[in-house]
């Protein structure tokens, strides 16, 4: 599959005035902007038609995933059966973070769903949007609405944020956004309960050294889970937080960028190798049990009673003899992939693929099957011990540390954002509203509190470079006129 920056090479070979003349992102969008089939009425036209026959053409044929949606679109309008069995198929459908749909997206919901009896519902929230630099559709909720007749249902009830920091957000929400929809706390919460602060550092020393004894002081003292503890970055989390994680790391507080282990702990096949492994040696726990066991079910869906209690009785066979095999000694990096392979072939690889349609791409198991072997090596290496290797690669007792754009959808007892600055925001002037989300992105994945940190200094690509929040000054005011959150000089 094919990036969408790999578009713009197409145009410049076929015709360099165009490729000259449009930017890469003006040429990424137009390439799969139309439906298919697509309309040749002028010389722009024809072109975009001449790069999708060569790219079709190719042995074997390189596709964007847009230009792969777009074909499955077509496929869909095309083949009235096809789209008669996916509605008698699917009487319900349900459009999570509507907020960031493109218009390929949505296009394809309208293809599939659009005029029939299934019932659709679309959730999302337009003050998280912060996927339009890919291309999220803006009027999606009004298209929506338009479009489908659908009945707009406003969920004010926010159960994750203390009431102070509700109260922030509301006023952000008004004063910020530009908009009126105002969230309710939850009536579990004191009314009292909820922290907002901007930090102020003289330069990121400073910065990590205080940030360590805080994060220190909520761990040892206030007993916060460090799962519980998040820090955000906004991007180049290398910069912004590349060394605050070895100096936390180098005095005893494990974080780690938590960016390439997020796709890699949702998947369910890795999940079932490490609760697999977990069981072998020795962690009996119920949690690995049914994760492992929920994972070999679904392989066999056609299983029952009887067939089940057997399939149950072989896997714990199955355990008994994978630690008799590997439990005595110290594990090598052969010894390592051969039971991972052990583990994936007792499920059977071919019932994973075929349970899973994004497997039908073998490469894609192949590829995540030696991330788990290779970062379990890296950690055994580190360890020497297998339970607490399995720790290392879960993240327990770890500060995740990832960027806005990760975080969407996760919640944390602390947050704790690096960089509110110009700098970060450097694309505040020609992005204000996306750039405005994604501060409030931050600020609500907090359930009891939050806390913003500005650098006077701040190391990046050139060297050290002074600080400001002349761009990102009415975020500053707005914070400040919320009248909860306090600007705190951090000096010791």
């Amino acid at each position: 599959m094919l990036s969408d920056t790999s578009i713009e090479a197409y145009y410049r070979a076929e015709d360099v005035n165009f490729a000259n003349t449009n930017n890469r992102n003006a040429i990424v969008n137009y390439h799969t902007h139309k439906k298919l089939p697509l309309p040749v009425s002028n010389s722009n036209e024809k072109l975009r038609f001449k790069v999708w026959t060569k790219m079709l053409r190719r042995e074997p044929a390189k596709l964007t995933f847009k230009m792969i949606m777009r074909l499955a679109e077509l496929i869909i309008n095309s083949n009235p059966k096809i789209k008669d069995y996916l509605q008698k198929t699917y009487h319900f459908v349900f459009l999570d973070e509507f907020q960031d749909a493109t218009n390929i997206q949505y296009d394809f919901f309208k293809s599939c769903f659009l005029g029939s009896s299934t019932a659709f519902t679309a959730v999302g929230d337009g003050k998280q949007r912060i996927m339009v630099w890919a291309g999220a559709l803006q009027t999606v909720f009004e298209d929506y609405i338009a479009e489908t007749g659908a009945v707009q249902m406003p969920l004010r009830m926010n159960f994750r944020s203390a009431p102070r920091l509700v109260a922030v957000l509301n006023h952000l929400t008004e004063h910020l956004l530009g908009k009126k929809e105002l969230a309710i706390p939850s009536s579990k919460w004191d009314p009292d309960r909820g922290t907002c602060e901007v930090w102020v550092f003289e330069n990121p020393v400073k910065e990590q050294e205080i940030l360590f004894k805080s994060v220190e002081q909520w761990i040892k003292t206030d007993g916060i889970d460090p799962r519980e503890i998040c820090i955000l970055v906004k991007q180049q989390l290398d910069i912004y937080a590349g060394n605050l994680i070895k100096y936390f790391n180098d005095n005893g507080i494990k974080a780690r960028d938590e960016n390439k282990f997020q796709d890699l702990l949702t998947q369910e096949v890795c999940l079932y190798i490490i609760h697999t492994l977990y069981l072998i040696f020795g962690k009996r726990s119920g949690e690995s049990k049914d994760i492992t066991f929920r994972f070999l079910r679904n392989l066999n869906p056609e299983l029952q009673d009887d067939a089940l209690l057997k399939l149950e009785y072989s896997y714990q066979g199955f355990i008994t003899a994978t630690k008799s095999t590997y439990d005595r000694k110290r594990l090598q990096e052969s010894d390592i992939n051969s039971m991972i392979d052990d583990i994936v072939n007792y499920a059977g690889k071919d019932g994973i693929r075929y349970s899973n349609l994004q497997y039908k791409n073998a490469t894609l198991l192949e590829e995540q099957l030696d991330s788990v072997k290779k970062e379990f090596a890296i950690n055994y290496t580190q360890s020497l011990d297998v339970l607490n290797s399995l720790d290392m690669l879960i993240g327990k007792d770890t500060i995740p540390v990832m960027t806005i754009h990760k975080s969407k959808g996760l919640e944390y007892h602390t947050i704790v954002f690096i960089g509110l600055e110009d700098g970060a925001f450097w694309s505040f002037q020609k992005q204000p509203d996306e750039d405005k989300c994604a501060f409030f992105v931050a600020l609500s994945r907090a359930k009891e509190q939050v806390f913003f940190t500005f650098s006077k200094e701040r190391e990046g690509k050139f060297g050290t470079q002074r600080q400001s929040t002349s761009n990102i000054q009415v975020i500053f005011d707005e914070l400040r006129k919320s009248g909860i959150v306090k600007m705190v000089p951090k000096v010791d």
